[in-house]
């Protein structure tokens, strides 16, 4: 369970994020003349949910890190910033959108139901290759990039639900990893490493790394490493960096 002090530091960073972003919001509003509560408003809310969403996970002991959700927070808001200054009639929208987001993720605590989507890890692998698949086969082209799919007259990207599909494999990997790293560090093991060279160790620590990573990492790379040919296939470069991005970031947090 995330300790108090994790909780604490998660609200510091919100209290932080949200006193930046208001100020933000009131700047942007004396800039361009426009009433300050109109411009403000989408903020405060989004201000408001991460702060009830941070309380819930108090409350319920969520297993988070300290940083995720002021790191939502703070992309949220300034996609709010960006579009109260391109064009406002999108800003609340948006904030709502993201309220939306910050529900589901708080029901997900509520019910712990994030324990059992570890079950269906390879499952969700596959099916977000298969959409991709399916979208560099079947697509159609839009703007140069084969990304969309039609379904019935309903167009959609494949790549949307495959990145979150793509973050649930990956977390249940590297969720089977860390057990797996932390069960080969046991006394027994680190009383019979007791080696006089030093290239036996170092013999000895890539045998076991090996046997630790390959059965876990394998299967993630062989993954993003078919996703990849898929949308460099597609020509479709912003999923491919996104997906990138998700791969190196969640390979950084399991650390």
């Amino acid at each position: 369970m995330m300790m108090a002090g994790g909780r604490t530091r998660e609200l510091i960073f919100l209290l932080q994020g949200s006193t930046l972003l208001g100020l933000s919001g009131a700047l942007l509003a004396w800039n361009t003349g426009r009433p300050v509560w109109p411009t403000v408003s989408a903020l405060l809310i989004l201000c408001a949910g991460a702060l009830v969403l941070h309380l819930l996970f108090r409350w319920r002991g969520y297993r988070a890190a300290p940083c995720v959700l002021p790191v939502v927070l703070g992309l949220n808001g300034l996609g709010v910033l960006v579009l109260q200054s391109v064009e406002p009639s999108l800003a609340q929208r948006h904030a709502w959108f993201g309220i939306l987001g910050m529900v589901l993720w708080g029901a997900m605590a509520w019910s712990k139901l994030w324990l059992s989507l570890r079950r269906i890890r390879y499952l969700s692998g596959v099916t977000a290759l298969a959409l991709l698949v399916i979208t560099a086969l079947w697509g159609e082209r839009v703007g140069g990039a084969r990304a969309w799919l039609s379904v019935n007259g309903f167009q959609f990207q494949p790549s949307e639900p495959g990145k979150l599909l793509l973050i649930l494999f990956l977390a249940g990997v590297l969720v089977d990893l860390s057990e797996r790293s932390a069960g080969k560090s046991d006394p027994a093991s680190r009383e019979q490493v007791k080696v006089t060279r030093v290239w036996e160790q170092a013999v000895r620590h890539l045998h076991q790394s090996r046997v630790v990573l390959l059965p876990y990492l394998g299967p993630a790379v062989s993954v993003w490493t078919v996703a990849m040919l898929t949308l460099v296939a597609q020509r479709d470069l912003g999923a491919a960096i996104l997906f990138t991005g998700i791969l190196v970031i969640m390979r950084v947090a399991a650390l």
